[in-house]
């Protein structure tokens, strides 16, 4: 009996996973999706670290405090033009200031990906990305 409840369970997973494919949307991790960065596809401002898997930002007192950490959901549309990005502050600096949501919004909006293929099809995608403002000398 265990058995079939944990089966009937992993067939209903893969049935929602495969209907969320069949409307051409899925979701990637960030490293996943940075493999896929066209060329010249960032701004210059944006460097992504596949070590620690975020973007990082050099700092200014305006926008992006050192130390300041933003939490952002992209979603990615078929042609892999970022055409959403939803943020939330997560980390503040140490003045208490955190990164300007809509001006980070803004950079992300920049970003070009080659389109993502699911099968033949075109799919948009959701992706999660954290943005680390970090000071000049921090960066190696």
């Amino acid at each position: 009996m265990f058995f079939l409840r944990n089966c009937s369970f992993g067939v209903f997973l893969l049935l929602i996973k495969s209907s969320l494919a069949a409307y051409g949307q899925t979701s990637v991790n960030s490293r996943e999706q940075f493999y896929r960065l066209m060329p010249d596809g960032l701004p210059n401002v944006l460097s992504y670290n596949f070590e620690r898997a975020y973007l990082e930002v050099n700092a200014d007192e305006q926008n992006c405090p050192a130390a300041s950490r933003a939490f952002f959901k992209l979603r990615i549309d078929e042609r892999g033009e970022v055409k959403k990005a939803s943020g939330q502050t997560i980390s503040l600096s140490a003045k208490r200031t955190g990164v300007t949501l809509k001006w980070a919004a803004g950079l992300l909006q920049q970003m070009r990906f080659m389109p993502l293929k699911y099968g033949n099809q075109p799919a948009s995608v959701d992706m999660p990305v954290t943005v680390v403002c970090q000071s000049r000398e921090a960066t190696p």
